[in-house]
């Protein structure tokens, strides 16, 4: 090769450069360009992920905190109740009489000291000697209080933070609960007067008179740190003592060790309304510069008074200068979050409990609460960390390749240059060309390769308007005269303007004063309430029409209406903005409220045709429940004259002159079953429409349970023999003899429950159970001197699916499964059932599981009935009757039985005779010549006056039906015989009803017609 040839680059090295320069660089151009845009993608997402992270952080901190203080609110206000309680049981105590003390039990030590002398496991008994004692007085005290160590001890098991429950009276008389050594604690003179946990509840400090607390205090009875819960006794408007419950600081921070918190290294404090620190556990004492006062030492004797102790002003986080960054939030709003610099940065949420206005606080470091935040950063740092690695190992990948590349290509051209040199040469030769000076081919100095290169308003907006303007009047609080006021509306106005003028809510500006200072375009093409020039200061309640406007220092909802005859109501919204801070002169009132007003025309419309749809629902069913009962009414008659002919077609068949044969006697069978059945079922109707229309009374009158119990199985007792089932009662032995009830509304439906379960139970029992409740097995039990049996009907049967069981007391509706259309009834038994024992006062439940039974359960209240034997053997009955032969067969009964008895033929003979002669009770015929029996009770009840007057009217009768049921009562009569009785019935009738009129829980008013 020449010189020439010896210079030229490889071709190699020039194709490279090629590569290089367009291919490699506009790719990495590219590849540069989009890990840019990648990378700053990602830091973006993962900012916005980190920053929904964070704040669902503070959130689900924020939920925490506000659901502690909520519990937290919900013991307290429970230990306040307890504490009106407390004092209300005191005030009774103080006034009513108590058995006095033994001597062993009360003691007088050298100094005028009344106390307990030993530890009975009640309450301990200190009567100071600062006043001159009076032994018989303080005994007559001493025994009040102590009367109360039950509900002490009760109060004291019931609630786990309460550590101590005293009374202290005005006179210096101390009773505490548990027991302590009051001569080791107290001096002789000690003066409760002066300690918080008294005069914290006096007219002074407590005006309201209700359970207030005490800020946190050194126990003089020597429990360390705590705070109370005090409530005032007052006799008349004296403050005659305080009770209180005590709650001790390391309860309080047990209680907040107590809580799982989800966070590591997080803890809980609590403080008073003032910023006093009430708890705080150990892990927060370096945080905040002070350790927790859970111990403190006592003098071993009591020398001197212990005065009021209270925690030091460096507990008080609102009064020290180093936090004030956040307390000043504390102290304005009743929940938030902020960051705080601590031993190391934390977050610090707050929430107030509402009932004494305490904050409850929780501090979590930073990098524990931020944790998954964290984590996810440096997630998408190793997201890009990799891609990066995983781009420069693809382009040094593609570098290698493209190397190889070049050089396969750079090798392949040069074969192909080679084989165009020997080409040339032989074209060379053929058309004989010469060779030069040394003998050689010419050399090709062109390149073979020729080629071309170079070719944010809404309702946020309202709030944050809202709290614009709130501080705005907040700093125009500070120096706020007339001139500045109206600067400052001027101010207000145009930055309503420039929030509101987009605004399709129609939005008002207006003072104290009523004075409308800004309005945007929707409030007046909306409303049409515009107002021409806001400076004619025209009232916002005269474009209402209406005389004045009430506006209220918190917001308020506010009804107003614009035009009378065309209904036109608005909803106003009100919010006022700071608490009206003072001018200079006092005079006016410089708070600003921000409104919106809603047009509530059509809901008032829509309401108005709902309660006229409504009207009409309810006269609708009063004319169905009408109709049923008309139809009842109506069904009676033709259907009692088709039992009483089958019955009597019964009589005649089964005589010998004309028998008739088994299947005619099974027809008639069969008659009379289905009447009876059809019977039921209207009976059943009618007494529903009955309930409907509220037409139902409820008589209580006196019965016994064993006895109703007894008829109530003997009535069913045959169908379970049908069935070859067992059926029992078991009656609780506590229970009284005699009870005050609606005995036949409870015979019904117990009759009711009976008959289903022997309806749907193939094999096995049914137990009726009767047992007395007490304790906390139900709520009202042992509630105003009443006792509530439990009526329990059980049964073997197909049972009730869990789902099916809400479907039971609707009426007309009957259930599948086991419960379907096989077992015939209307399905208004159950219905009837649990509208009777609602309206006496109770409640039916029922338990049940698919195959293994149901269990339906009425629990009511009934009223406990005592006699003494001798009042009720020296009772004076009156027999009126103008039978015979009825009047000797009851006085044989009633004088066998030990009674005094006097008979009168008519209604004028009894009214005469009980203006002369006390009688205790009355049996009244119904059917008698001049006056009836209904008529004769009418008079007696209106006529006479005194004892006579009250007392039990039992009407003997062969109508038992209903509505005579319901006529007796009306007349005044309280209870009815069926006629004829057996002399068991009489006597048992009689029994119950002088037991009830000579029990001491027999009122006047209950005896009454």
């Amino acid at each position: 090769m020449d010189e020439d040839q010896q210079s030229a680059p490889p071709l190699t090295l020039w194709w490279w450069k090629l590569q290089q320069r367009f291919v490699l660089l506009p790719l990495f151009a590219i590849a540069i360009i989009f890990g840019i845009g990648f990378a700053a993608y990602t830091l973006l997402e993962a900012r916005a992920s980190q920053q929904v992270l964070i704040a669902s952080t503070e959130k689900h901190l924020l939920e925490f905190v506000q659901q502690q203080a909520r519990g937290l609110n919900i013991r307290l206000d429970a230990i306040a109740r307890r504490g009106q309680l407390f004092a209300s049981q005191t005030q009774r105590a103080l006034i009513h009489p108590a058995p006095n003390p033994t001597d062993a039990e009360l003691q007088v030590t050298d100094e005028g000291v009344l106390h307990k002398a030993f530890n009975d496991g009640g309450a301990a008994l200190f009567f100071s000697a600062l006043y001159p004692r009076d032994p018989q007085k303080d005994r007559l005290t001493a025994a009040r209080l102590l009367s109360l160590q039950s509900l002490m001890t009760d109060l004291y098991r019931t609630e786990s933070l309460i550590q101590q429950v005293y009374i202290n009276t005005a006179r210096t008389e101390h009773v505490i609960y548990p027991f302590i050594q009051v001569l080791k604690q107290y001096p002789p003179h000690t003066d409760v007067r002066d300690h918080a946990f008294f005069y914290s509840a006096d007219e002074e400090h407590n005006p309201r008179r209700t359970p207030v607390w005490t800020p946190v205090y050194l126990d003089p009875a020597g429990r360390g740190w705590m705070l109370s819960n005090v409530a005032p006794v007052y006799l008349g408007n004296t403050l005659t003592a305080v009770v209180g419950m005590d709650i001790t600081v390391q309860a309080f921070v047990s209680q907040l060790q107590q809580i799982e918190l989800p966070w590591d290294g997080a803890y809980a404090m609590l403080l008073d309304a003032e910023g006093m620190v009430l708890a705080m556990p150990p892990q927060a004492e370096q945080d905040w510069g002070v350790k927790e006062l859970t111990e403190h030492t006592y003098p071993k004797t009591p020398s001197s008074q212990l005065g009021n102790q209270f925690k030091p002003e460096t507990f008080n986080l609102f009064q020290r200068p180093d936090f004030a960054s956040l307390t000043l939030p504390m102290r304005q709003d009743p929940s938030g979050l902020l960051h705080v610099d601590l031993q190391q940065t934390s977050v610090v949420a707050w929430a107030s409990v509402t009932e004494t206005n305490w904050k409850f606080m929780l501090v979590v470091p930073e990098p524990t609460l931020y944790l998954e935040t964290y984590t996810l950063s440096h997630e998408h740092q190793r997201i890009l960390v990799a891609v990066a690695g995983v781009s420069i190992s693809l382009w040094l990948i593609l570098i290698i390749l493209m190397w190889q590349r070049t050089k396969r290509t750079a090798y392949l051209f040069t074969e192909a240059l080679a084989s165009l040199y020997l080409t040339h040469n032989k074209l060379s030769k053929n058309h004989q060309s010469t060779p030069d000076d040394k003998g050689k081919l010419p050399q090709i100095k062109t390149n073979p390769f020729s080629l071309d290169i170079e070719a944010l308003t809404n309702t946020q907006e309202f709030i944050q308007l809202q709290k614009v303007l709130n501080r705005a009047c907040s700093a125009q609080g500070v120096c706020f005269n007339e001139y500045h006021q109206q600067e400052f509306y001027i101010w207000c106005q145009r930055l309503c303007e420039l929030w509101f003028q987009r605004s399709h809510q129609p939005c008002v500006l207006i003072t104290s004063t009523h004075e409308v200072l800004y309005f945007n375009h929707a409030w007046e093409n909306h409303l049409g309430l515009g107002i021409q020039q806001p400076k004619t200061k025209e009232k916002i309640y005269e474009l209402f029409r209406q005389q004045a406007l009430p506006l209220y220092p918190e917001t308020r909802l506010l009804q107003v209406t614009r035009d009378q005859s065309q209904g036109t109501n608005f909803l106003l919204y009100l919010v006022p903005l700071h608490m009206q801070p003072q001018i200079e002169d006092k005079t006016q009132e410089a708070a600003l409220f921000l409104g919106i007003c809603l047009d509530m025309s059509s809901i008032v419309e829509k309401q108005t045709r709902l309660s006229v749809n409504s009207q009409r629902v309810r006269e609708a069913s009063q004319i169905k429940s009408g109709f049923i009962a008309a139809v009842s009414n109506e069904a009676r008659a033709p259907l009692n004259t088709v039992i009483g002919l089958a019955e009597l077609l019964k009589e005649a068949g089964e005589t010998q002159e004309h028998p008739f044969n088994a299947q005619h006697l099974g027809f008639i069978d069969a008659i009379l079953e289905s009447s009876n059945q059809l019977l039921a079922i209207i009976e059943d109707v009618g007494q529903l429409s009955d309930l409907e229309q509220g037409t139902t009374s409820i008589k209580p009158i006196p019965f016994q349970p064993e006895s109703l119990v007894q008829d109530v199985l003997a009535q069913f007792e045959s169908q379970a023999q049908a069935k070859a089932l067992q059926i029992k009662a078991d009656i609780d032995t506590r229970i009284p003899q005699y009870l005050l009830a609606d005995e036949y509304r409870l015979k019904q439906v117990l009759n009711h429950l009976m008959s289903n379960a022997i309806k749907f139970t193939r094999q096995g029992h049914v137990h009726l159970n009767v047992d007395l409740i007490e304790g906390p097995a139900h709520p009202k039990a042992n509630h105003n001197n009443q006792l509530w049996l439990r009526f329990a009907v059980s049964d073997t049967g197909v049972g009730i699916h869990a789902l099916d069981t809400n479907h039971l007391f609707r009426p007309f509706s009957q259930l599948e499964m086991g419960y379907g259309r096989e077992h015939g009834g209307a399905g208004i038994g159950l219905t009837l059932s649990k509208h009777l024992i609602e309206q006496m006062g109770g409640d039916i439940q029922v338990k049940s599981r698919i195959g293994q039974g149901s269990v339906f359960s009425v629990c009511l209240p009934c009223q406990p009935i005592e006699a003494s034997q001798t009042q009720v053997q020296d009772a004076h009955i009156l027999v009126v009757d103008d039978g015979p032969v009825n009047t000797m067969l009851a006085r044989a009964i009633l004088e066998k039985s030990g009674y005094q008895v006097s008979v009168v033929h008519d209604g004028y003979q009894a009214l005469h005779c009980a203006k002369h002669t006390d009688f205790d009770l009355v049996l009244m015929d119904i059917f008698m010549p001049e006056i009836d029996g209904i008529e004769t009770t009418r008079r007696w009840r209106a006529s006479l006056h005194g004892h006579n007057r009250r007392i039990p009217i039992i009407a003997l009768t062969a109508n038992a039906l209903e509505q005579d049921r319901d006529t007796f009562f009306a007349a005044g009569m309280n209870d009815y015989l069926g006629k004829p009785y057996r002399p068991t019935q009489l006597r048992q009738m009689v029994a119950k009803w002088l037991a009830y009129l000579h029990t001491e829980s027999l009122s006047c008013s209950s005896m009454d017609p």
